[in-house]
């Protein structure tokens, strides 16, 4: 596995706008360098015979029937919360008008 010059690390970090410190710089390229040597293991994985996923938007790729199971009552849903109005949970404002 080769590993990830600090040069490389920097151009990223600039790509990003983030200002790392030289110790960042080679943390993060021994942890990119570790991700890389992965996806160059899962390479090497025989997968000739594994067949190809179906999505399940692909007609008859259900791996089984959709069922109906329990359901929470509306109240059931909301009653642990920590403040509720009604049916409803509410939640801080997290942006201005």
């Amino acid at each position: 596995m080769a590993g990830i010059a600090p040069r490389d690390i920097e151009a990223l970090a600039h790509l990003s706008r983030l200002e790392l410190t030289p110790d960042e710089v080679r943390a993060y390229a021994g942890q990119l360098a570790a991700i890389v040597g992965y996806i160059e293991q899962l390479r090497e994985v025989a997968v000739a015979d594994v067949p190809e996923y179906l999505s399940p938007e692909v007609a008859g790729s259900a791996l089984r029937p959709d069922s109906v199971g329990p359901m929470f009552t509306a109240e059931e849903a909301v009653s642990q919360a920590p403040e509720r109005r009604g049916r409803m949970v509410v939640v801080p404002k997290f942006m201005e008008d």
